[in-house]
């Protein structure tokens, strides 16, 4: 989905700050909790935004019930577990020379993969059938919806610009990514930049042009759908 030697291009700051806002309903759907297991019954546990866990209520003995701590905590979603030689060895997996040859999304979503077919590290999800990596699932989403195509969005907040982005996709793979301020003479209006944008391309244009609030209850419902 997107391309090795993609192009990355007129990406006004005022705008692209507000990308994590953007980007949030298709991430954050629950903390993951990550678990070092350091032998003899010994972890230390951290969540995925940085809290530290307390595992003593947790360890019987020397085992770890990952049951008892889905049932107590509905917001995780996730439990990874290493072990120092784990995280050696998928350190080691990930940086081979053939990963570079590799497009950016394929690299992200082997990621998850070296994880889930390494020894020393155990993945443990709420729902197994859930694929873990967003990038995997917004490929799954998209998959024979983008062929050679340019996504144009516009997303306003209470009628002001909000973000907006350029995305041109060529045999399903995102190729270049810019915003408005490729067209300086627009003036950041929607209709200008729509209008340059067509006359620039000849492919296919899929205008994506909404309120911040409804883009962002939208995405969260679509992407519900896919977990």
């Amino acid at each position: 989905m997107i391309d090795g030697r993609i192009k990355i291009e007129f990406l006004k700051p005022e705008i692209w700050t507000n990308l994590g806002t953007v980007l949030a309903p298709l991430i954050n759907t629950g903390k993951i909790l990550h678990i070092l297991d350091q032998g003899s019954g010994v972890y230390k546990a951290q969540t995925s935004d940085h809290q530290n866990f307390s595992l003593e209520a947790y360890v019987k003995g020397q085992v770890l019930s990952i049951d008892d701590i889905f049932v107590e905590f509905s917001d995780i979603i996730e439990i990874r577990v290493y072990t120092p030689e784990g995280l050696i060895s998928y350190y080691g997996e990930i940086q081979k020379a053939t990963v570079y040859k590799q497009d950016i999304d394929d690299y992200f979503i082997g990621l998850y993969h070296a994880q889930e077919n390494g020894a020393g590290i155990k993945i443990y999800k709420r729902n197994s059938q859930t694929m873990r990596c967003y990038m995997e699932r917004l490929k799954a989403c998209l998959k024979g919806e983008i062929d050679n195509a340019v996504v144009f969005i516009w997303l306003t907040d209470n009628d002001k610009l909000y973000f907006n982005c350029i995305l041109e996709f060529m045999k399903g793979k995102l190729t270049r990514l810019s915003t408005s301020d490729r067209y300086p003479d627009a003036d950041e209006d929607y209709e200008s930049i729509y209008g340059m944008i067509k006359k620039e391309y000849s492919c296919k244009i899929i205008p994506v042009r909404m309120e911040l609030k409804d883009y962002l209850q939208k995405a969260k419902e679509i992407w519900l759908m896919s977990l």
